[in-house]
């Protein structure tokens, strides 16, 4: 049993992350529970979030350029230009995983990257919500919302698929022909 430094609840050891590594095996358990960790975690998220989307909103106001919808939860930066993926890589904000695939590092590292840069205002960015190409492309949200409404009439109609992901809109994919 250990206590957490934040929450002073004691827990099994099993409720927190092992930290410093001699070979393979970790030396030490952290001080906080790993439940304390992840929301210290996501506060600093949000508030860093909030500090880059405001520097790069128009007039210091967060919303989407394309649309005007406001909430911080589905705004995200976008590269006027497009490129984005390869500033990352430029830049070194790439790991490689255990099967050989180069990801790209997104979210909390991209926006402590571009803190830690003075905010480039090269190449430009914007912030837009996460609508996908009806946004991107300067739909207004009723275009939006009517371009949804109709790829899921056409999934109901079986011309197309609908996948649902959690926290998201829906996706629609094209049937494959029989």
């Amino acid at each position: 049993m250990k206590q957490c430094s934040k929450c002073e609840e004691s827990k099994a050891e099993d409720h927190f992350r092992r930290r410093g590594k001699k070979g393979k095996e970790a030396i030490r358990l952290r001080s906080y529970c790993k439940k304390c960790e992840h929301e210290m975690t996501m506060k600093e998220y949000w508030k860093i979030k909030e500090e880059v989307m405001s520097h790069y909103a128009e007039d210091g106001i967060v919303k989407c350029a394309g649309c005007g919808c406001e909430g911080l939860g589905k705004l995200c930066l976008h590269h006027v230009n497009g490129g984005g993926r390869q500033q990352l890589i430029d830049n070194g904000l790439v790991y490689t995983t255990k099967d050989g695939k180069v990801k790209v590092k997104t979210g909390a590292f991209f926006y402590r990257w571009l803190r830690s840069k003075g905010y480039p205002q090269d190449p430009p960015l914007q912030v837009l919500c996460d609508e996908g190409e009806d946004c991107h492309g300067k739909k207004t949200r009723q275009e939006a919302a009517a371009r949804r409404k109709k790829r899921i009439d056409d999934a109901a109609r079986g011309q197309t698929t609908v996948t649902e992901s959690p926290g998201s809109n829906p996706e629609v994919e094209l049937a494959k022909a029989g």
